[in-house]
């Protein structure tokens, strides 16, 4: 165990206890999260201790649905473009950004949420909580118990149609392969699904998982727990000479993550992330999207050491390469319907999402958000390609979704 490992570990155990960590838990796993590969969507060993640590600090929650966020200098926030409305977190609650520049306060000690079906469940120290998209009616769904390990919210908490909440107990579930839950909203019910090391809705009944042995894809039942295996990436042939043929000379295989469906319906294509051995992720690696009927189609752009991969809105996705800190940091736009990526953009360290029309995104930089219209090719398959120029948000907080 490294040494941020151990103090991470310590900071939780000083919450739970009620005991200020002794060190900034915040700026040293950014720091690390800046050198270290994907760890499946933001349920890694360093952004679950974020969470848990950065919540606990925050109290008790207070909601006030719809009234205006208290700025200090009582002005608007700077106006972005793209349409729809930004979920940001900005250390003392969640707000809903507009894009004329109006800030609406929802809910106050609250540090992380997610959302799905008009339905928004946000978390502190005393448990997860439902409510409405603006603040109202919240009700608490799961307490936390003092003094035993904190349930983690997972990647996607909220089932597509919002009526179920899925969340692990344990504080590392990438790493160890925590216990998976799924809560039924309406009826209380929970349901044990076993141990896996990440977790990702596939539709309202079935969640998409990797085994907790890390050699294969799993769909699992979030009613009844029953597990079948979609796919073993590693060794199934169809993926191993598609990568081949993407990274000739070097080799086959040897490390994978699941990078989830395009959406929920059927024909969704799928996405697999393949590397030859060596640090971090690996060396040369891919994504191999799967199109259906024995379909591939691969994405390789160069990269010194990092690589991930994200899925936006119709086919949209977003492939990100860098090492750390490096300048050589790059984030691609493509899109199933192309086997061309559109030219590297060099924003997004701290990761990037599209808006829900898909044609503008916001590159995160620290405390920076960064927007962008969709490049081409990839806006070609969104209603219209936008123009703008490039427009900025700047302390304001963490953005954690963009909807409609």
């Amino acid at each position: 165990m490294s040494d941020l490992e151990e103090r991470l570990r310590k900071a939780i155990d000083d919450s739970v206890a009620d005991i200020e960590p002794d060190f900034d838990v915040m700026e040293a796993v950014r720091r690390r999260h800046r050198r270290r590969v994907r760890r499946f969507a933001a349920v890694c060993a360093a952004s679950v201790a974020v969470i848990l640590v950065a919540v606990v600090l925050l109290g008790a929650p207070r909601i006030g649905p719809g009234h205006p966020a208290s700025r200090g200098t009582g002005l608007l926030a700077p106006s972005f473009p793209g349409g729809g409305r930004l979920l940001i977190a900005d250390g003392q609650g969640l707000d809903w950004y507009y894009p004329d520049g109006r800030v609406v306060r929802i809910a106050r000690g609250f540090n992380n949420a997610d959302l799905a079906a008009g339905r928004l469940v946000a978390w502190n120290k005393t448990g997860a909580y439902v409510m409405n998209l603006d603040g109202s009616r919240r009700r608490l769904v799961l307490p936390f118990t003092r003094g035993k390990q904190n349930h983690v919210i997972g990647v996607s908490g909220l089932s597509p149609d919002g009526t179920r909440l899925a969340y692990y107990v344990g504080t590392d579930p990438v790493v160890t392969g925590d216990t998976l839950w799924v809560l039924d909203l309406a009826t209380g019910q929970r349901s044990r699904l076993g141990r896996v090391s990440s977790a990702e809705w596939r539709d309202n009944t079935t969640i998409l998982a990797s085994s907790a042995d890390g050699k294969a894809v799993l769909l699992i039942n979030a009613e009844t727990g029953s597990r079948t295996v979609y796919l073993r990436p590693i060794s199934d042939r169809l993926l191993v000479r598609a990568y081949q043929r993407a990274q000739p000379g070097a080799g086959r295989p040897v490390s994978w993550y699941d990078g989830g469906f395009s959406g929920s319906g059927s024909s969704a294509a799928f996405a697999v992330g393949l590397a030859a051995t060596g640090p971090y992720f690996g060396k040369s690696p891919a994504v191999v999207v799967m199109l259906g009927g024995g379909r591939v189609v691969t994405y390789s752009p160069p990269t010194p050491q990092q690589f991930t991969f994200a899925w936006g809105p119709g086919g949209l996705f977003l492939i990100q390469t860098g090492a750390g800190d490096s300048p050589d940091w790059n984030s691609y736009v493509g899109t199933i319907q192309n086997d061309r990526l559109a030219r590297p953009i060099r924003f997004g360290m701290d990761g990037a999402f599209f808006n829900p029309a898909g044609n503008a995104m916001a590159f995160l930089d620290g405390n920076v958000v960064t927007f962008l219209p969709t490049p081409r090719p990839a806006c070609l398959h969104t209603a219209r390609c936008l123009h703008f120029p490039q427009k900025t948000l700047t302390n304001e907080g963490t953005p954690l979704a963009w909807a409609p």
